[in-house]
């Protein structure tokens, strides 16, 4: 079964950031996951390695090396993602999350390319969540 997401406006809400912990764990992933979707890649000062890097494919044609490599990225930072995050041990809350590059969407819609991000929370393996997100003009 798979859930609808929410508004854009809902994940990037401050409060996701001032009150982390506190609030439902859906949200609270799903904000993790846009924000590191649209962090430009090799931004950070004191993590190089931290951020798809999104928004670095917005003028690229649509072509195989953005349908390989995009996915690739989105799926490395997960993985990425997964060994910062809590595991369940230890009494903490696992927010670790499953993705494929397979459950990588991108569909191009006039001027500008759709991602869609299919994961299961390790929390949950019943349910099967999207995160979406656009980059380019529209």
């Amino acid at each position: 079964m798979m859930q609808q997401t929410r508004k854009l406006s809902e994940i990037t809400d401050i409060d996701c950031f001032f009150h982390y912990g506190q609030l439902d764990l859906d949200l609270e992933t799903q904000s993790d996951l846009i924000q590191g979707l649209m962090q430009p890649s090799r931004s950070m000062f004191y993590n190089r390695s931290d951020g798809a890097g999104v928004p670095d494919w917005e003028n690229h044609p649509n072509d195989l090396q953005l349908q390989i490599q995009l996915r690739y990225n989105i799926s490395m930072y997960i993985n990425r993602r997964n060994t910062l995050v809590g595991d369940g041990n230890y009494g903490m809350i696992d927010r670790r999350v499953a993705v494929s590059q397979f459950s990588i969407l991108m569909e191009q819609v006039s001027e500008k390319l759709d991602i869609t991000v299919m994961y299961i929370p390790f929390a949950d393996y019943q349910q099967i969540k999207t995160i979406q997100t656009s980059i380019g003009m529209g």
